[in-house]
């Protein structure tokens, strides 16, 4: 009998947060992991029902072919991330979880809108509306097709074009 893996949440910040609430709204057991949690992200955590402890990132222990979603501001080169690698953790982020959930095509990334979405969000909370987009949204094409836009909130996987235009 297989071992349940369980996904591993790695960095509290806004990526890590917004995979914890993912994971949540979609009834999975996981763990998350930080070293310094902040009283907000403590308190997101309750909001969205995490009950467990929050892991220091040495005190995980990998499970070859368990999932690590780690957070843009968390150094790949810390010995236990380094460790887990070796051991056949799968590590990835909030983007590839989420473009792996989409149920149409993904037609686009940009951070000009994701800007955009983040102004408007910050609008909203000043109106004193608590406005929390999901990183993926579906939307209905022009021409009556379901298309999917992802948002850029993580630097793990990007890859930078090789020349930019108007250079």
């Amino acid at each position: 009998m297989m071992p349940h893996l369980v996904p591993v949440v790695i960095g509290l910040g806004q990526t890590g947060l917004s995979v914890a609430r993912f994971l949540t709204q979609q009834g999975i057991d996981f763990l998350v992991a930080d070293d310094r949690v902040s009283d907000a992200a403590g308190q997101t955590l309750h909001k969205i029902g995490y009950d467990k402890t929050v892991q220091s990132i040495a005190q995980l222990v990998p499970q070859s072919g368990a999932h690590w979603y780690i957070s843009p501001g968390v150094p790949l080169a810390l010995p236990a991330i380094a460790e887990a690698q070796r051991q056949g953790v799968i590590l990835t982020n909030d983007i590839n979880l989420f473009s792996q959930q989409a149920k149409a095509p993904i037609i686009g990334v940009t951070a000009l809108e994701l800007l955009r979405r983040a102004r408007a969000g910050v609008r909203a909370r000043e109106r004193g509306h608590d406005r929390q987009d999901p990183a993926l949204r579906h939307r209905a094409h022009p021409r009556g097709r379901q298309v999917a836009r992802a948002f850029v909130s993580s630097g793990i996987g990007r890859r930078r074009s090789a020349g930019r235009r108007g250079s």
